[in-house]
């Protein structure tokens, strides 16, 4: 159980790392040629992108961390990285989603 939640849980976070990575690279800046008035937006994205980031890494060190110290701590280390990276990631999805839609629809229409 443990060896899955390891390995599920890092390429959950290396997903997620990746595809933050290649929209900040390559499909904001697309989104801020289309739509410059959503540069705040995307600004906010950005800096949820970070945070997210640092939510993921800590999931991940503290599934890491149970290899070693099975016990009570170290299992309660583990929830509270996980409810913290749901806060910060649902609250992200939602932000991106109602602001970036139709701006997104015109970039396929445009493609």
């Amino acid at each position: 159980m443990l060896w899955r939640l390891q390995v599920n849980c890092m390429r959950y976070c290396s997903f997620v790392h990746s595809h933050h990575n290649a929209d900040d690279a390559d499909f904001f800046s697309e989104l801020r040629d289309t739509n410059p008035a959503l540069n705040p937006v995307i600004d906010r994205l950005q800096a949820d992108h970070r945070r997210v980031a640092d939510d993921l890494e800590a999931v991940e060190t503290a599934a890491n961390r149970l290899t070693d110290h099975d016990g009570r701590e170290a299992r309660q280390a583990v929830v509270a990285a996980l409810q913290a990276l749901r806060e910060n990631l649902l609250a992200h999805l939602e932000f991106e989603e109602l602001n970036l839609e139709v701006t997104v629809r015109r970039v396929r229409e445009l493609a």
